[in-house]
């Protein structure tokens, strides 16, 4: 397309200039961000969890079911529940 043509079809209103985004108009529209929706998960997860002396075996119900630590004799595991397909993931913590 020329800039001849590109101009005859602007002038019809078949073609329009997008106009550029800014980071205000970008944002327009989205409600600010808080964390008072999360507070109860946070506060969840904050709270001192039963340290495990064997590595888990069963299926979580809930966010807070799938992180388990571990002590395995002085050696401490964090185990991660993924889903059904994969299981349970453990890390070593130092």
């Amino acid at each position: 397309m020329t800039e001849t043509e590109f101009n005859q079809l602007q002038e019809s209103g078949k073609v329009r200039v997008a106009e550029k985004q800014t980071q205000a108009n970008r944002n327009e529209g989205i409600p600010p961000f808080s964390l008072d929706e999360y507070q109860p998960i946070l506060e969840t997860l904050r709270r001192v969890k039963r340290v495990r002396t064997s590595a888990p075996t069963h299926t979580p119900k809930n966010l807070l079911e799938q992180l388990e630590l571990v002590d395995n004799s002085g050696t401490y595991e964090l185990h991660i529940w993924f889903d059904p397909t994969i299981g349970w993931k453990s890390v070593p913590l130092t």
